[in-house]
């Protein structure tokens, strides 16, 4: 592996075609297809008139997730409960490299279909090539976790797989009239609960909680955890949600007087440099901490949030998800999405959100209403985050 960043999100293959572009291609040829597609999967239902009942059980289940390591952590109770009902079906998940990468250490898969889609020609290319593996497996069942996207739910109906698990809410309504079963997708609960809506329209029943193998929470050391480890990192959607570098050295310094920890920066191998950057700062001079950005395999820094990490604090990204599966403490920070949607709150998993007027604003509109200038991050002082890590410590010591 190169690395961490390579297990999160291989950021420089992204300069050839923006987010921006991608969401609009999404929105615009995703609007055409939708518009013919959904005349001829009436038509073509009509005709077939196929079985899509959960009997035959499937032999393949392809799971579509192109952006978002947390979203599949989110997930992963559904897929275990999903496995255990199904133990003779091979499990596929379709997501790009970054996904892949992050997500293999879990163990949920059988097997890794990689999408690339850093230009219109390698989109294409990966389309009709996984397009052309999926014809290849018998009897498959496709989950689409993609919540937004209308080009995966077209995907996924050409596929021609049997049953389609989707998602629905107002925006993407169509697929209730698409895929063979729809799955309402509320916006306002928690992710985990949505993913576990869909594992129960297959049938499966959560029973268990996924842990990582060799990593199980209940038998965390207390002893031996020397570093406290940021994480000021996330994905191109919603760049908003990063903690602001003032603060972010500032915290540094609150930290280190408080808790005489040495403190680790971590992230990907393209963060790197911004973190070289912030350590440049004089008021850092004294204060231990080390840029650590690209330095470990998805299983190395698996390892290290799981032995030596007394505290994560992190913003909204795939650590935090990380962290809630290996028990490791951790304080997050939220602006432009609502922890209430992505996280459980506990003595040792807690949250700092101002609630601002405008917030949460990330998956709700494309266009922010504070125009980037992220006063729901801005205005959150290291004083705050201080508070909620000292309810933690105190909690971790009692």
């Amino acid at each position: 592996m190169d690395g961490f960043s390579n297990c999160i999100n291989i950021e420089s293959e992204y300069n050839a075609v923006t987010l921006r572009y991608k969401q609009q291609l999404d929105k615009y040829l995703g609007n055409f297809l939708i518009a013919i597609h959904l005349v001829a999967a009436r038509i073509l239902g009509f005709i077939l008139r196929r079985n899509h009942t959960l009997q035959p059980a499937p032999e393949h289940i392809l799971f579509i997730k192109i952006m978002g390591i947390g979203s599949v952590l989110m997930a992963a109770d559904g897929i275990l409960a999903i496995r255990n009902k199904y133990p003779d079906a091979k499990l596929i998940l379709l997501g790009n490299p970054s996904v892949i990468s992050g997500i293999r250490p879990a163990g949920l898969f059988d097997e890794y279909w990689a999408y690339h889609d850093t230009s219109f020609l390698k989109a294409a290319g990966s389309t009709i090539k996984n397009l052309f593996r999926s014809w290849q497996k018998r009897k498959l069942w496709v989950c689409n976790m993609e919540v937004y996207s209308k080009l995966t739910t077209i995907f996924s109906l050409w596929t021609c797989a049997r049953n389609r698990f989707d998602f629905f809410f107002n925006e993407v309504s169509f697929r209730k009239n698409i895929n063979t079963h729809p799955v309402y997708f509320n916006q306002f609960s928690l992710a985990h609960e949505n993913y576990d809506r869909m594992a129960e329209a297959l049938g499966a029943e959560i029973k268990i909680s996924f842990e990582f193998d060799d990593h199980a929470k209940a038998g965390r050391a207390l002893s031996g955890r020397k570093y406290i480890i940021i994480s000021n990192t996330c994905s191109e959607l919603a760049r908003e949600r990063l903690y602001p570098d003032d603060l972010l050295v500032q915290l540094c310094i609150h930290l280190f007087q408080k808790y005489h920890c040495p403190l680790l920066l971590s992230g990907t191998k393209a963060d790197r440099s911004y973190y070289d950057r912030l350590l440049q700062n004089n008021l850092l001079k004294e204060v231990p901490v080390q840029n650590i950005a690209g330095d470990h395999s998805m299983e190395a820094f698996i390892s290290l949030l799981y032995t030596d990490c007394r505290l994560l604090v992190t913003v909204d990204s795939a650590p935090l998800h990380f962290a809630f599966r290996l028990g490791v403490p951790a304080v997050s920070l939220w602006g432009p999405t609502h922890p209430a949607t992505r996280m459980k709150e506990s003595r040792l998993f807690k949250a700092v959100y101002l609630s601002v007027d405008c917030s949460p604003c990330a998956h709700h509109t494309t266009v922010l209403p504070c125009g980037g200038n992220n006063i729901c991050m801005k205005n959150m002082t290291p004083a705050l985050v201080m508070q909620k890590v000292g309810e933690v410590m105190s909690n971790l010591n009692g």
